[in-house]
């Protein structure tokens, strides 16, 4: 229980101590691939069967969707690698 009586629209009550210190010693500390700034590669597999399942107009648009923006992301990622060489 709190010292002050809440509402039914209040917040949670706020903490004095932080769960995580936050500092440039923390950062130092991170793995590189935790690290700001650090490349994430993600490798994707994808199987398909042997027969395509009938989709409905509203997933053959979010399955487009996907597809269109995973296709921006590796095109973004392949222009960035050239420029760095």
């Amino acid at each position: 229980m709190t010292e002050q009586p809440q509402r039914a629209c209040s917040g949670p009550p706020e903490s004095s101590v932080q769960a995580y210190p936050a500092g440039p010693a923390d950062r130092e500390k991170k793995p590189r691939s935790q690290a700001a700034g650090a490349k994430s590669r993600r490798v994707v597999t994808v199987v398909l069967p042997a027969e395509m399942p009938q989709l409905t107009a509203g997933a053959a648009r979010v399955l487009l969707r996907i597809l269109l923006k995973s296709h921006a992301e590796l095109t973004k990622c392949q222009r960035e690698e050239r420029n760095a060489e």
